[in-house]
């Protein structure tokens, strides 16, 4: 079975995701999925110097992605794109809670590859000047080390995407 998916499919983008041009919002993440605030302090904090026109796209709990054999996978929480210049950047972002998670970012990882795969099946990646994904947890609100195979093993698993663990996205 194939598991054609457009990503920037409109009926992806809940009514409440206006797109952003301030210079700074969160991600929160709740039982229904992941949103946007402007007040809210969420999981992730998203910097937006030169207020680009940016749209987040909840993905867990919003877009099914399947393997092969029809079942669910684990996906990130969402996906952020510059709407006036949709291949300027891909954002892909997976938001953890809690200082006591074991485990929160290789699971982060794990969540951030599996989506990477269908989109890089169902979208030219190539075509995106900044490919990013990140692994946030507000617990955590500093630089994670990532060992420099890691980062290799991760942008040549996902066509170039570069990976990054920190609390604050830079678009």
């Amino acid at each position: 079975m194939e598991n054609n998916v457009d990503f920037f499919d409109p009926k992806y983008i809940p009514a409440s995701e206006n797109i952003r041009c301030c210079t700074k919002f969160y991600i929160c993440d709740s039982i229904s999925g992941a949103y946007t605030s402007l007040s809210e302090p969420g999981a992730c904090i998203i910097v937006n110097e030169q207020s680009k026109k940016l749209q987040f796209v909840p993905v867990d709990k919003n877009i099914p992605l399947v393997n092969e054999n029809s079942e669910l996978l684990k996906s990130c929480d969402g996906m952020l794109y510059n709407a006036a210049n949709r291949y300027e950047c891909i954002i892909f972002i997976e938001l953890k809670s809690g200082a006591n998670i074991r485990n929160w970012r290789s699971d982060a990882i794990s969540q951030l590859l599996s989506t990477v795969a269908i989109f890089i099946d169902n979208h030219d990646a190539s075509r995106y000047n900044k490919k990013l994904c990140y692994a946030s947890n507000a617990a955590h609100h500093i630089i994670r080390t990532i060992c420099q195979n890691e980062l290799e093993d991760f942008a040549k698993n996902t066509n170039g995407f570069m990976l990054k663990i920190h609390y604050k996205v830079e678009v």
